[in-house]
């Protein structure tokens, strides 16, 4: 299920791909896209390299949304390093790599 202020995204991105070459889609990003992807973002989901999990954004999240916003749109923004671990394949005993993405690159990614 689509969150209605992905759709305008969605929309918006089509209308641009239509008239030119998109270059940058955060111009199509906003504060109120990404809060809205912030409260529909699961809890409790691993934390990154950096520690950083949803309640911890939240405390300060209108200053961490304009932030990355920012950094978005200025083209700044590069994503952390993922977290490596291994989890268990179920029918063998071998491991399977799992990277496990920083809170705000799970944000940009969604």
């Amino acid at each position: 299920m689509l969150i209605p202020e992905l759709l305008g995204i969605k929309r918006t991105v089509e209308e641009k791909a239509t008239q030119a070459k998109v270059m940058n889609l955060a111009s199509a990003i906003n504060k109120e896209t990404l809060t809205a992807i912030h409260k529909g973002m699961d809890a409790k989901k691993a934390v990154g390299v950096d520690g950083v999990d949803k309640w911890a954004y939240q405390e300060h999240l209108d200053e961490n949304l304009e932030r990355l916003l920012e950094r978005m749109k200025n083209g700044s923004y590069r994503p952390n390093p993922s977290r490596r671990t291994y989890i268990d394949k179920p029918v063998s005993t071998k491991k399977r790599p799992l990277g496990i993405s920083c809170y705000k690159d799970k944000l940009v990614s969604f």
